[in-house]
């Protein structure tokens, strides 16, 4: 089994930008602010939950609210 590296808060946002093509999870679109959103908040981490696999796309702010 592979681990997950924990990354810093810039890798993490890179990281997860980059492995969703730089697109919206949750509509598809690229134009427009993207942000990065913990799947698992951070504060249920004793490390922060800076993993990729713990990261999604959504293309604005507003999305942090839909994802939950």
């Amino acid at each position: 089994m592979k681990r997950h590296q924990l990354l810093t808060r810039t890798g993490f946002r890179e990281s997860v930008l980059a492995r969703d093509n730089y697109r919206c999870v949750w509509c598809g679109r690229s134009d427009g602010p993207l942000d990065v959103h913990h799947i698992i908040g951070r504060k249920a981490w004793i490390c922060g939950g800076y993993f990729s696999a713990n990261g999604v796309t959504l293309c604005d702010p507003g999305g942090h609210t839909r994802a939950e």
